[in-house]
């Protein structure tokens, strides 16, 4: 037989039920300041506007438009960001920059997924802080600037007219990454510290009319191209040294007036090699020039000249060898001046012999 407590105690029970307990002297509450989310991208105002402060893992961020249009900024997963510029024209800048890196973690490019453009005009891109790591929409407009902190493999980028001016730190373009400008390089140089074409190809269409200069290696292998459509008026310089491999090319489809190339130049089989059109006034190489195998009739040309080869020089060498080794060179017209600092070793340079087409 059970026995019910009397109904005013069972209420008072009840009731003190839910009163918290009190708490413990001498343990106060301190707030706590969560940690900062790779997903947790964007802060502040989330549309589209000409100044868009972000957060993003590198740190804080802002995106700006200078002349017409608005800039939006959304999360891409991983930390990586994708950018959509609306109502831009031929007289805007996108500028992007770091206004605070994240403390106790070391600097990184910030990685922008896709930049859209909506109109499909821009006339400059200002992000030396970022990273390219997928597509950018075609430009149908003159750019005037275009830099950035790097191009990742997926990369792509199309301009489809002149460029005024380009510097990338680094340039990777794998098998599905390019550069396109479809016109000329006009009015600035481009300046490329380190490129790698695995398969990718950077391409000008018509005229480099301004210095190309690489500050480092190139390495261009599995067909990747280094291409110039017409003349390159001015010099196309490596300060690094240079290496083809596996149908890796450097294309000039007419003249060529001067590669300086401060490293070796090193071409391996499979069709690689240096491909000038018209007419190369110089070749200057600061190492030693080593070919995929060097025959009296090879089947393939480490250096093919449509025209004349001017000048040729190769000022260093390999200790017991010689500064031309295994490689073949071929002129339709004459080739003159030519200086090898050690000589050469089962190696031909043979003018008046057109090497076939690219």
């Amino acid at each position: 037989m059970r026995v019910d407590a009397p109904r005013g105690v069972w209420r008072r029970t009840r009731a003190l039920s839910h009163v918290a307990p009190p708490a413990r002297a001498g343990r106060a509450t301190v707030p706590v300041v969560e940690a900062l989310e790779v997903r947790e991208l964007l802060s502040f105002y989330n549309g589209p506007a000409a100044t868009r402060p972000f957060i993003a893992t590198g740190g804080l961020y802002q995106a700006q438009v200078s002349g017409p249009g608005v800039v939006n900024v959304r999360p891409a997963g991983t930390g990586a960001i994708n950018l959509v510029a609306y109502g831009t024209t031929a007289a805007s800048t996108v500028t992007i920059t770091q206004t605070q890196p994240r403390y106790h973690f070391p600097n990184q490019l910030l990685q922008i997924h896709t930049l859209t453009v909506k109109s499909g005009q821009l006339g400059g891109l200002d992000a030396a802080t970022a990273e390219l790591t997928g597509r950018m929409t075609t430009l149908t407009n003159d750019v005037t600037t275009f830099d950035l902190g790097a191009l990742g493999p997926k990369s792509q980028v199309v301009i489809d007219g002149d460029l005024g001016e380009m510097s990338v730190s680094s340039v990777v373009l794998g098998p599905t990454g390019h550069v396109e400008i479809a016109d000329d390089l006009t009015s600035g140089a481009v300046t490329i510290g380190t490129m790698t074409l695995d398969g990718g190809r950077f391409a000008i269409g018509r005229d480099a009319l301004e210095p190309v200069t690489i500050q480092g290696n190139v390495t261009i292998l599995r067909d990747g191209q280094l291409a110039i459509g017409r003349d390159a008026t001015s010099a196309l310089t490596v300060n690094g040294s240079v290496q083809l491999e596996s149908g890796g090319q450097i294309l000039v489809g007419r003249n060529l007036d001067n590669l300086a190339i401060s490293g070796n130049l090193l071409v391996g089989p499979s069709g690689s090699g240096i491909a000038v059109g018209g007419v190369l006034s110089s070749l200057t190489v600061g190492g030693y020039f080593q070919g995929q195998g060097g025959t009296s009739a090879p089947s393939a040309f480490d250096l093919g000249v449509g025209l004349d080869l001017t000048s040729l020089t190769i000022l260093g060498g390999v200790p017991g060898q010689a500064s031309l080794i295994n490689a073949n060179i071929r002129a339709g017209g004459s080739i003159s001046n030519v200086n090898l600092a050690y000589g050469s070793i089962n190696s031909t340079i043979q003018p008046n012999t057109p090497p076939p087409p690219p």
